[in-house]
């Protein structure tokens, strides 16, 4: 029997602000591209929205989604949906991208760091009498490890900066039992400098891993943080600090030989994203600053995103050309004013209060409504986990749609709610009737 996988699709909008919004949670068992192309065209038409009028597609950076990193080939979904859109744009998940990253790094690295971390959360897994004796070590109640998706590489961040705060009583506990993993034995009950060796390995990794957490692979803010610290080499304070120690205790081969592994895990992390980004930047190139506000309207950047998004019309080029230079004018006099603490998409919402800007109202809410990631995505699937537990697996996929269409597409809050319940008295004569479930 074929196992069913979910797909979440997700639209997003700009309608007097930018909105977000779950269309339809999904499934099929079948992951071939031509069966998930059929699947969203059809729900595109059951919601009554036309696949021509599709701005982008964001997804994972898959060979099914988009054909490789040279989005090759004919058989994956952005291809055949190209097919009926021509104009689609395809976005790679920059997060995605930073996961795939630091796994391609981790997994060229000569030390095993994620042996190490798998070996640690294994240990524990399931074994009340291993976790009270480490509470014991530790003087502490309760502790757990943050587990690492098998997905989601950031999340090796949050257990490294665990097993850092916690690495005395790592250290102590597994030097202190005779049952000791065999992994475990060579580092902790040999030499000091073999504990030290992936202590320092640690403290890289929680420095390095935080700015990943904190920046996506489009970000050049990522790329010259990783850069700089390579190039400086600084790794981290803690790091650094550790290294000093073991050279002072003459353990210079081993520090120079993990000197080495962090300039690779930043070359290797590094040469990944830039491979991997360069569809990415093609994209930013119809996002100028002048979008949110951070620089003044360019009317040949503005004019160049029109033609590859909207139209290449010379009629409603010059039209506007036109409004862009009666928006210069307005910006201008709105300078100085409250309208310079709004959001972007206030901002825009202000704007186009004024009915002559047409056209630019079109492309604006053509590029706000593109993801820049599949960070909503995922936010969906944990709330399906917490939903579909083992407990509650028998749940209908038209019962969790609706559950999630109230969480994720409600504009109102309890309070709301709670009066618009009070006066529908149609839907509280529906609650106090028997039946299990109400039409």
């Amino acid at each position: 029997m074929n196992k069913q996988r979910y797909y979440a699709l997700v639209i997003r909008y700009f309608c007097g602000g930018i909105k977000t919004r779950i269309l339809r949670l999904l499934e099929q068992a079948s992951e071939k591209s031509i069966d998930m192309t059929e699947l969203i065209s059809e729900a595109l038409k059951i919601n009554g929205l036309d696949l021509k009028k599709m701005v982008a597609l964001t997804a994972d950076n898959t060979n099914a989604n988009f054909g490789g990193i040279n989005r090759g080939g004919s058989n994956n979904l952005f291809y055949l949906l190209k097919q009926e859109n021509p104009k689609l744009v395809g976005i790679g998940c920059p997060s995605h991208i930073s996961s795939n990253a630091v796994q391609f790094a981790v997994e060229q690295m000569e030390y095993d760091l994620l042996g190490f971390a798998n070996g640690l959360t294994a240990h524990f897994s399931n074994h009340a009498l291993r976790w009270e004796r480490f509470h014991e070590c530790a003087q502490i109640e309760a502790h757990v490890f943050p587990e690492k998706s098998k997905t989601r590489w950031l999340s090796l961040g949050r257990l490294c900066e665990e097993i850092v705060r916690m690495w005395t009583v790592i250290e102590s506990y597994f030097r202190s039992i005779t049952d000791c993993p065999m992994f475990m034995r060579r580092i902790f009950n040999g030499n000091l400098a073999n504990a030290n060796e992936f202590k320092v390995l640690f403290y890289f990794a929680s420095f390095t891993l935080d700015h990943f957490n904190r920046f996506n692979a489009t970000s050049q803010t990522l790329k010259r943080r990783l850069a700089f610290s390579r190039d400086d080499g600084y790794y981290g304070d803690q790091t650094m600090r550790l290294l000093a120690e073991m050279e002072k205790d003459g353990e210079f081969d081993m520090c120079l030989k993990l000197k080495s592994a962090f300039k690779k895990f930043y070359d290797d992390s590094l040469s990944y994203m830039n491979k991997w980004c360069v569809h990415l930047e093609d994209i930013a190139t119809f996002f100028g600053n002048w979008l949110t506000f951070e620089s003044s309207p360019s009317s040949e950047n503005i004019l160049s995103s029109y033609k590859r998004l909207c139209s290449a019309e010379s009629r409603e080029l010059d039209n506007l050309f036109g409004e862009i230079a009666e928006m210069n004018e307005t910006l201008e006099q709105l300078q100085g004013t409250e309208f310079d603490s709004k959001s972007v998409e206030e901002k825009w919402s202000i704007l186009f209060k004024n009915p002559n800007f047409i056209l630019l109202k079109k492309l604006v809410s053509i590029l706000l409504s593109v993801f820049s990631s599949n960070a909503f995505c995922e936010s969906i699937f944990s709330v399906v986990k917490n939903l579909k537990s083992d407990e509650r697996n028998r749940m209908q996929l038209k019962l969790l749609n609706s559950l999630l269409s109230i969480k994720f597409n409600a504009d109102f809050d309890c309070v709301k709610a709670y009066e618009l319940f009070l006066s529908r008295t149609d839907l509280l004569e529906e609650v106090k009737r028997g039946e299990k479930y109400v039409q």
